[in-house]
């Protein structure tokens, strides 16, 4: 398990993932970066699309729905809802950009359409 807390973590994660995308491991990334307060899908950081684009490999966006309905901002009592996993499908890194700041946070943009139309089909 590679574990993130603040930015000083950052480099050393990204490093580490990068390393077990290389030996065909799946790294489980979230890309905002913690739970969300009030239900809605937040806005990605840009770490996700970095190892995707520098490592060559898709982002599978994956919909975690209901998980805000045990010990969460909104529901702080600790209980056990249902839990919807969805899965889409796989998003291509591109292979050309000029700007990578942009290109990876494309990326990112990208997984967070895909799991907003996740939730809007159930």
């Amino acid at each position: 398990i590679i574990t993130t807390g603040s930015t000083r973590d950052l480099g050393k994660s990204l490093k580490l993932s990068f390393e077990g995308l290389k030996k065909g491991l799946s790294v489980c990334i979230f890309p905002e970066g913690g739970r969300t307060t009030n239900g809605d899908i937040m806005a990605p950081r840009p770490g996700a699309g970095i190892l995707s684009a520098e490592s060559n490999t898709p982002i599978v966006p994956i919909l975690i729905d209901g998980a805000v309905d045990t010990l969460s901002h909104l529901h702080p009592k600790f209980s056990f809802p249902k839990i919807r996993i969805v899965v889409g499908d796989p998003i291509i890194p591109p292979v050309d950009s000029t700007d990578s700041k942009m290109l990876y946070q494309g990326i990112v943009e990208s997984w967070r359409k895909e799991v907003v139309e996740l939730r809007s089909s159930l």
